[in-house]
């Protein structure tokens, strides 16, 4: 367990308000641990979350014993309710659960009870303001008491959601209806509003138009002092606020206050819920709910994030300012999500990959790639630009298991979405100069967010160990990035890019492989290279002067390459963003590489090359440095080829 974060339970992930809390929390990983439950995982919310535990139903007599079992068992610091059902149980057990170290976001018991029903609550609070809409009971209204008030609406007392509507208009309207109910005065908008029409139509007809709802959300801290509120003008729709404008209206705060002064001896803690309407009369609220709401995360997409308040607030640490943009309005609708089922399930097993997407696939590495991939049950879609797709098309005519798609084709868009990874080895290289550097950047780029916003669960890139600079120990993956060329800077830039895709999709798993410069037999090489140039120079007994024998590099076989974006494909997913270094683990020195091509050669009875070595020429230095790849190791990746394999198998290539 990470004792650095604080950890929250959030229950009922189904539910509209867990939702809206886990929302306001999901770019808050370094903060946060989030655990959540229900009684099934397919919620849309659970890969939000950092785990799931099971729980019985809320109506079991063990609810609440199970809820305190899980919260000192993963030691939570903050139980979120999530359900109306949990407020009054654990604000009862708030004491059970102080004492295991866990803290309940819900006021105390007496103020919770009182609010979990509409009635009792308007009649207590209406003792001491009249902000408060006058409200009976159904047999009170049967009994001619709220003569005067009609219209009126019937909800349940202790219902959730305003579900359960009725419309009065007579005495006579509330025969038949259930003795539970609350029984209000209808709450018109002022009659200067654009809505006041529609809603006096509406009621007219014995229907209910929840348009021009006045939300007011107020934030107390553990010793009930308040911490913050906001106040919104929302339309609903099934008693679900779909659109919210914020509001600063004098009038409003004046009413709010009223409510404040009977709250403050009442034990208020976290957050309190009022809903009114802003009538010719003044302010006039109906309902109060001690609990966050189904537009939380809206009104932390404001700037007031107040479950991320009353969660460091009740951690005991500094509560941060709670702001509110009034030059932005909210809409809350229906969302769509796919994720692979492990991301539900929490489960820490190999991916299951059945198609990849790759960029990428006509370079030297890729197309050793996709070799590789034959045999490995994956279909690869090959993804490239419309002036490569004939190229790409031929390379890999062989391989039925290979599609290649026009990246700005219509149908790349769908490739990518039924993608489960996307593999990035695009690149344009140093010698092909800055214009196509910068080209392939932004095709990069432009595909990559295409994968995220196709909801791709997995991106794995491989970068290069250009953007260490000089060093004369072992580079680690958190040594000094030093970007001196604009191929280094180009790498990097993508490595910062997907980093900050994945914070934005925090189930997104992204992993760069910063590979060692590459050598090795395999189609597509480069022969004018000097690892391959030395190894060619043998068979023919070729010069090659030698002006840094000194200078240390990190030689990589491109199989060895291609391996270690097999084997990272397959390791078990983690949601945020892993860098591998990956490379021979080693530094070999010109010197050292130009004496085992001469071994190599005797070896083989070739004629070798003749080398000179001549420092004094003032070539470009080729490198300097090697990698770490200790944290590849341990993830279970190591190379197979050593430099004399590589170079042996370089002599059966050229001589082919």
């Amino acid at each position: 367990m990470n004792s650095s974060k604080i950890r929250v339970l959030v229950t009922c992930a189904g539910s509209g308000v867990a939702q809206s809390v886990i929302d306001s929390l999901r770019y808050y990983k370094e903060t946060y641990f989030v655990v959540t439950s229900d009684q099934g995982r397919l919620k849309y919310s659970v890969p939000d979350c950092d785990a799931f535990v099971d729980l019985p139903q809320i109506s079991d007599a063990g609810y609440a014993a199970a809820a305190i079992d899980v919260c000192e068992r993963l030691a939570i610091d903050v139980l979120v309710p999530g359900h109306d059902l949990e407020l009054e149980l654990f604000s009862r057990e708030r004491d059970q659960f102080n004492a295991i170290g866990t803290e309940v976001a819900v006021s105390g018991p007496a103020l919770t009870k009182l609010l979990r029903n509409k009635l009792d609550w308007a009649r207590a609070f209406r003792k001491k303001t009249k902000v408060i809409a006058p409200s009976y009971s159904v047999d009170e209204v049967r009994k001619g008491a709220a003569d005067g008030e009609f219209p009126m609406i019937a909800k349940p007392a202790g219902g959730s959601a305003s579900s359960g509507l009725h419309i009065l208009h007579s005495v006579d309207d509330a025969e038949g209806l259930p003795d539970d109910l609350v029984v209000q005065a209808f709450l018109y908008p002022k009659r200067s509003a654009p809505e006041f029409e529609a809603v006096q139509s509406a009621v007219k007809a014995g229907k209910v138009v929840q348009i021009s709802e006045v939300s007011v959300q107020l934030v107390y801290s553990h010793k009930g002092a308040l911490i913050g509120r906001f106040a919104s003008l929302n339309r609903l729709k099934g008693g679900v606020p779909v659109e919210i404008v914020p509001i600063e209206d004098e009038g409003l705060w004046a009413a709010v206050k009223e409510i404040e002064d009977v709250l403050a001896d009442m034990d208020p803690v976290g957050p309190i819920n009022i809903q009114g309407r802003i009538t010719d009369e003044g302010v006039r609220f109906f309902e109060m709910n001690p609990r966050f709401t189904g537009i939380t995360g809206n009104r932390a997409q404001f700037g007031f994030n107040e479950v991320d308040a009353v969660c460091k607030d009740l951690t005991r640490q500094n509560v941060p300012e709670l702001k509110v943009s009034l030059s932005k309005v909210g809409v809350r609708q229906v969302a769509c999500r796919v994720w692979p089922d492990e991301s539900f399930g929490f489960r820490r097993s190999a991916r299951k990959l059945a198609t990849v997407a790759v960029l990428g696939g006509t370079s030297w590495l890729g197309r050793t790639f996709i070799d590789r991939c034959e045999g490995a049950g994956l279909q690869i879609a090959v993804l490239s630009r419309a002036a490569s797709v004939e190229k790409a098309k031929s390379q890999f005519s062989h391989l039925p298991f290979v599609t290649v798609i026009d990246s700005a084709g219509p149908d790349a868009m769908n490739y990518l979405a039924s993608a489960d990874a996307l593999v990035n080895l695009a690149s344009a290289r140093p010698p092909d100069g800055v214009d196509a550097i910068r080209s392939s950047y932004e095709f990069q780029v432009d595909l990559m967010t295409k994968a995220v916003a196709s909801q791709i669960p997995f991106i794995l890139n491989v970068s290069s160990q250009s953007i260490y600079g000089p060093s004369e120990k072992a580079w680690v993956e958190g040594s000094e990035i030093q970007t001196a060329t604009p191929y280094a800077f180009s790498k990097y830039a993508i490595e910062t890019h997907l980093r900050e895709l994945s914070f934005l999709n925090p189930q997104m798993a992204v992993t760069s492989l910063r590979v060692a410069r590459l050598f090795g037999a395999a189609d597509g090489l480069r022969d004018n290279e000097f690892p391959h140039k030395f190894v060619k120079s043998a068979l023919t007994g070729g010069e090659i002067v030698v002006t840094t024998p000194n200078d240390t590099l990190d030689l990589l076989d491109v199989h060895d390459a291609s391996e270690s974006i097999m084997h990272f494909l397959h390791v078990p997913p983690e949601a945020g963003s892993k860098v591998y270094n990956v490379g021979a683990g080693r530094g070999t020195t010109i010197r050292e590489y130009v004496d085992a091509v001469g071994a190599v050669s005797e070896e083989l009875g070739l004629p070798g090359p003749k080398v000179s070595i001549n420092a004094s020429v003032g070539a470009q230095i080729i490198s300097g440095g090697f990698m770490d790849c200790g944290l590849a190791h341990e993830a279970g990746w190591s190379p197979s080829y050593s430099i004399v394999k590589s170079i042996r198998s370089l002599v059966s290539h050229f001589q082919k």
